[in-house]
């Protein structure tokens, strides 16, 4: 066993120590240690910490676990680490029917009614995912009140599965940039205290990496438009898959710059990405909205023939046996030629040195290789020619498609969402859209001018249809053009089936944005985004990125990324399974361990089973808080527990930001509990607590649960 494995291994044995639980990550198996009950009989006990979608569902359709009880545990860890304690900050707009339509998820399971394979699972998306009726402010004080009109595609189909929208996770402004900080602040890492949650640059999908990572939602759904949904992966040991054009709609979802924004589910195992793509990878009747989907120049392939049948096909751990895999030097320190040479980590390096002997173990040829496309395009050595420069684009264009095409995207956006207070970003004032984006000395007024040259953009020359600008054809033409030659034609005369390579060259400090010195390396080349930069999305190539293991001297996750040919992400999805079930190097988060409410006895009982067992109704629960002293010197809140079920009642919890409540029973049924406000005014990573979480859950011996939450201000 060598030093990295031994690492990870005692971590993961701490935990399964302290909670009597052993999770097998990356696949639907969970091991449990038997435990005494009050009778005297063994119990066995469930833990929903790194639990996929199929152990979920498994858990649910016995009777173990109800979706309001896995609602309920979700919302209390996010009550604990999220909200309160050390406060990493990464879900900010709750879904306040959320409890509600767990409640429904459960009631049609109990009726025989299954939505589809997400039926009863919580999920979270970023700010900049429409959910119906929730803000979609994208991140910026300027569209905080901002409200969706519909949800967005993925959304809509994972609802539809039977999925519930937990909230929406954290991101600067407009998705511009990675770790700046924007409407809710910015989040931090489950890892450590000391470095970014996500890549300074391009890291915007930092909400969903730490909440995912830390398990406070069962997946969440991310963006990529350069790095921003492959870097958070990397920094919180997860799966993110980056599709080729058109493979799932974007529809609904706020721009950046739209020839490649896509979708990027973040999953903590291969398993749930391909659970996931089952409901997500599917015809959008409707795309307007997703730029790919809508073009007239560029022929997409039709989803039905690049999905498989099932995703779970793509489940082969054999896969990468015979295959042939470039490793680009410039990533590995082995880069002589280039004048802007990517510095990786050392313990990188080590790393990844470990990636490629499993690699070659699992059967396959790993080489290095140059690596023409980003080599050109960045034009970083003598002889390298960009498009621009070989003439297959045109020189404006690149400014074009940051700056006319993306603000038309926008407009488009915003006038498609009925909310009749945002109906033009010329009504916007550019201060508010990205304000100083860090605390480091900067002027904000260069931020200001960026948005209103936008504006002025859509004011003065918005076209009646997008499609309709001068070389927009000829740009996407230039595009495929350069891609054919630099990377299709490359990889066939290199006789390689895939790139492998290093998420990041490394991770920038948590202080980056006060630390000058700090701020330099997280800008950096290859540290400020993931590997490739925005050339991957630039040129439509698909990419998974798994778990390769700690980085040793600082303790954080890092992946290694596989990329190939467009519209090769079924054996990309494949190769990913198989490397994961022959490592499984998802490091656990030291910061957001298991809680004693994440524990559900597992029940071995064909009558508790919901759409078997006779007592299908939920406990009555009631939850009524009152104010004392407030202003005093003992400002509290007391809490009156009311719950009754004619089977009775097995478990009933209050916690307060994550902290067990002592409930005292003042009659049959009552339960009287006081919350002391000052315990609740420290400042955590992402600084003071607004507000105390309350969570309750009552369960009846049946098996039906109720739940409540609510905020109480502590001021």
């Amino acid at each position: 066993m060598n030093a990295r494995r031994a690492r990870q291994s005692t971590a993961k044995g701490v935990l399964i120590t302290a909670v009597a639980v052993a999770l097998v990550v990356g696949c639907s198996t969970i091991e449990t240690e038997p435990e005494a009950n009050s009778s005297g009989t063994e119990s066995e006990f469930f833990d929903i910490n790194e639990a996929t979608i199929a152990s979920l569902t498994d858990a649910m359709e016995s009777g173990t676990l109800t979706s309001v009880e896995l609602t309920a545990i979700y919302l209390n860890r996010i009550a604990t680490y999220d909200a309160g304690g050390i406060n990493l900050n990464s879900v900010n707009v709750m879904n306040e029917q959320a409890l509600d339509d767990a409640a429904r998820m459960d009631e049609l399971r109990a009726e025989g009614t299954i939505l589809g394979p997400m039926h009863g699972i919580p999920f979270t998306v970023k700010d900049s995912y429409k959910v119906d009726g929730l803000t979609v402010a994208s991140g910026s004080p300027a569209f905080a009140g901002l409200r969706a009109d519909e949800d967005a595609f993925t959304v809509e189909k994972i609802r539809e599965a039977g999925g519930i929208v937990l909230g929406k996770t954290n991101m600067p402004p407009m998705a511009n940039g990675g770790m700046q900080r924007g409407e809710y602040g910015r989040a931090e890492s489950p890892y450590s205290s000391e470095y970014l949650t996500a890549a300074w640059g391009s890291g915007s999908s930092n909400g969903s990496g730490t909440s995912t990572a830390a398990n406070f939602a069962t997946f969440g759904m991310g963006e990529e438009t350069v790095s921003s949904g492959r870097s958070p992966a990397s920094n919180n040991g997860l799966v993110a898959y980056t599709p080729s054009r058109g493979v799932v709609s974007i529809r609904g979802n706020w721009p950046l710059w739209p020839t490649r924004d896509v979708v990027v589910p973040h999953t903590r195992s291969v398993e749930d990405t391909l659970a996931v793509l089952d409901v997500v990878a599917s015809r959008d009747e409707r795309p307007e909205g997703d730029f790919w989907l809508t073009q007239p120049f560029i022929e997409i392939p039709d989803i039905d023939d690049v999905r498989p049948e099932s995703y779970d096909d793509l489940k082969q751990t054999d896969s990468l046996e015979g295959k042939r895999i470039g490793v680009p030097r410039m990533y590995l320190n082995k880069d002589d030629e280039s004048e802007t040479p990517i510095a990786t980590r050392q313990s990188v390096i080590d790393l990844w040195d470990n990636t490629a002997q499993e690699l070659s173990e699992l059967g396959a040829e790993v080489v290095e290789v140059d690596f023409p496309l980003v080599e050109n395009f960045f034009e970083d050595r003598p002889g390298a020619e960009s498009m621009y420069t070989r003439g297959y684009v045109a020189e404006e264009w690149e400014a074009l498609e940051r700056g006319d095409l993306a603000s038309f995207w926008m407009e488009q956006f915003l006038a498609s969402n009925e909310d009749p207070s945002y109906t033009s970003f010329g009504d916007v004032d550019p201060a508010t859209i990205f304000p100083n984006p860090s605390r480091l000395p900067a002027d904000p007024a260069a931020t200001t001018k960026s948005w209103q040259t936008r504006i002025d953009a859509i004011v003065d020359r918005m076209p009646e249809d997008i499609f309709t600008m001068d070389g927009l054809g000829d740009a996407l033409a230039g595009y495929d053009r350069t891609r054919e030659e630099d990377f299709d034609s490359w990889l066939a005369a290199n006789d390689l089936d895939l790139l492998a390579f290093p998420a990041v060259a490394d991770i920038a400090a948590q202080d980056s944005d006060i630390n000058i010195e700090a701020n330099e390396h997280a800008q950096s080349y290859g540290v400020g985004r993931s590997a490739t930069d925005h050339v991957m999305r630039q040129f439509g190539i698909p990419s998974v990125s798994v778990p390769m293991g700690l980085v040793d001297d600082i303790d954080m996750p890092m992946n290694v990324t596989f990329a190939g040919l467009p519209y090769s992400d079924n054996e990309l999805l494949s190769y990913a399974f198989a490397y994961e079930q022959a490592t499984h190097h998802r490091p656990l988060p030291v910061r957001t361990p298991a809680l004693d409410t994440d524990r559900v006895e597992i029940v071995d009982d064909e009558t508790r089973r919901p759409e078997t067992r006779q007592d299908t109704d939920a406990p009555e629960l009631s939850v009524v808080t009152r104010d004392v002293d407030r202003g005093g010197l003992t400002p509290r809140v007391e809490v009156t527990v009311t719950s009754s079920d004619p089977s009775g009642i097995a478990d009933l919890w209050l916690t307060a930001n994550g902290d067990r409540i002592s409930l005292v029973e003042a009659n049959q049924g009552t339960y009287e509990a006081t919350v002391l406000l000052d315990r609740y005014t420290s400042a955590g990573d992402a600084g003071p607590v607004d507000g105390i979480r309350l969570v309750t859950l009552s369960k009846d011996r049946a098996g039906n649960a109720s739940a409540d939450t609510r905020v109480l201000p502590t001021r």
